[in-house]
């Protein structure tokens, strides 16, 4: 490869420190979906851990802003073996986190469910709902 070339696809050491999404693979499959402020530096503390199998990486550059609800997005797309279940956080809840969010006994929940035609999503087993859906079905009852 020419000079001219390898020039001109250098990245600037601080330009390469960008924020964004990352999924770690392991033979072809995603396995773990993640975000930071400087993912090159993310990756290397993966590597270093040593706590996840993997033989490679992808990511894609994002604003800090997004990163929350971005990585949310990956994790329910790819359903990683490595993300945590999603038990802390304000967008998808289990049944029982959005009994006890809304203060609603299981029988209530159930009809808000129904009558909503509200879908769960499987995520690590396990059927959580868009916390959203079921306020708005509250709201209209």
């Amino acid at each position: 490869m020419k000079a001219e070339e390898v020039l001109s696809h250098a990245v600037k050491i601080d330009d390469a420190t960008f924020s964004g999404i990352y999924y770690l693979i392991q033979d072809g499959v995603i396995v773990y979906v993640g975000q930071s402020k400087n993912i090159r530096k993310r990756i290397a503390s993966h590597i270093v851990e040593g706590k996840k199998k993997f033989d490679s990486y992808s990511f894609f550059p994002a604003e800090k802003e997004n990163l929350n609800q971005l990585e949310l997005d990956e994790i329910l797309e790819h359903n990683p073996i490595y993300n945590s279940c999603l038990l802390q956080n304000d967008i998808y809840k289990n049944a029982d986190q959005i009994k006890e969010h809304f203060g609603l006994t299981g029988m209530q929940l159930k009809k808000v469910i129904k009558f909503g035609r509200i879908s769960p999503k499987l995520i690590c087993g396990s059927l959580f709902y868009k916390v959203s859906e079921i306020q708005k079905e509250l709201s209209n009852g």
